[in-house]
């Protein structure tokens, strides 16, 4: 559970549940206290994460008094990102926008399943209870899912899901490789089925 800054004010320390209590996870209440974190970005513990959550609220909060009073409000985002869980690749960052104003599902190589019932959920909620305008479905060059997708390897459970991209990619494949005999860019060969941004 993340801490929070009271609403009284930012320097006002707020009691929550801390999960670093040992192997039951039980919850503890704690008072949350910045310590300065040490750890580079890929030697992190979670204490390190949980202090650095502290730091960017406490942060937030100088900086945008009301930020979490809006934030607990309602949700009203114009637009449903379909795109991929690829961790460079977050839709509020590649978009310019501030959260709350976009809805995000995210999945290995941005796939949409027609019986993937997460994103059906997802899709149906956003476009009947948020009344989200827009539905973007977006990719990325170098991704990994469609780089293994077009690859020979098949020994995982990813496989399974990115199956729709195998398919699609040998239905076409000597079809566009007739038209461009220099295509170097395997990720290409799903785009005409997709609407991508940040490409």
């Amino acid at each position: 559970m993340p801490c929070v800054p009271s609403s009284a004010g930012p320097d006002v320390r707020t009691e929550v549940g801390d999960f670093r209590s040992g192997p039951e996870w039980s919850m503890r209440s704690k008072l949350c206290d910045v310590r300065p974190v040490r750890s580079s970005p890929g030697h992190m513990t979670l204490d390190d994460l949980f202090d650095r959550n502290v730091a960017w609220a406490q942060q937030k909060t100088r900086d945008d008094p009301t930020f979490f009073v809006r934030m607990a409000e309602q949700q009203s985002p114009q637009y449903l990102w379909i795109g991929c869980s690829d961790s460079r690749v977050t839709a509020n960052d590649v978009l310019g926008l501030d959260p709350g104003a976009v809805f995000v599902q995210r999945n290995i190589a941005n796939i949409a399943h027609s019986n993937d019932m997460n994103l059906l959920a997802v899709l149906e909620f956003a476009i009947d209870i948020l009344k989200v305008r827009h539905v973007i479905v977006c990719g990325h060059y170098g991704c990994g899912g469609i780089r293994r997708a077009l690859g020979e390897d098949r020994s995982a459970l990813v496989d399974h899901w990115l199956q729709p991209v195998v398919t699609l990619y040998r239905r076409h494949r000597c079809k566009r490789r007739r038209e461009n005999p220099s295509l170097k860019r395997p990720e290409s060969l799903v785009a005409p089925e997709q609407k991508c941004l940040g490409r």
